[in-house]
């Protein structure tokens, strides 16, 4: 990472380790009584009530985004306001590349990037329409 890159990281009293966790996702979505069953094909049931949202019972044997869930968990009980947030039960996995419908620029292209100030002057820019309009 570059070194003017601003960064803060969690302390250690900061966010859910993943037993926290899982053991905070049987609270906050305990089992339901509906009869909604289980299916026995998968590890992550073993860890999650159904009741859980899919995606992240999907996620469930993986350290890492678990707690990183805790550590949103965590955020948003800070603030007062998870249980109005998880309780929608609205959680998708996040994959870009899914349908192609973005543009994917993570950390290595952006430190690659090259911005220049001089760039952002007025006979630049209107240069670069110029440009533009005869590439179209």
């Amino acid at each position: 990472m570059p070194s003017n890159c601003l960064w803060t990281s969690l302390r250690s009293v900061e966010g859910f380790k993943y037993e926290e966790t899982i053991e905070n996702l049987k609270t906050i979505y305990p089992h339901s009584e509906d009869g909604e069953e289980m299916e026995d094909d998968e590890v992550s049931c073993n860890i999650l009530p159904a009741s859980v949202p899919g995606p992240i019972r999907d996620l469930a044997s993986e350290k890492l985004p678990i707690e990183a869930l805790g550590s949103m968990i965590w955020y948003l009980r800070q603030l007062n306001i998870d249980k109005d947030i998880l309780s929608m039960k609205n959680f998708n996995i996040y994959d870009p590349m899914k349908r192609g419908l973005g543009m994917t620029l993570d950390g290595q292209t952006l430190s690659h990037l090259e911005v220049n100030l001089p760039f952002l002057c007025i006979t630049n820019y209107l240069n670069l329409i110029i440009l533009i309009d005869l590439v179209e």
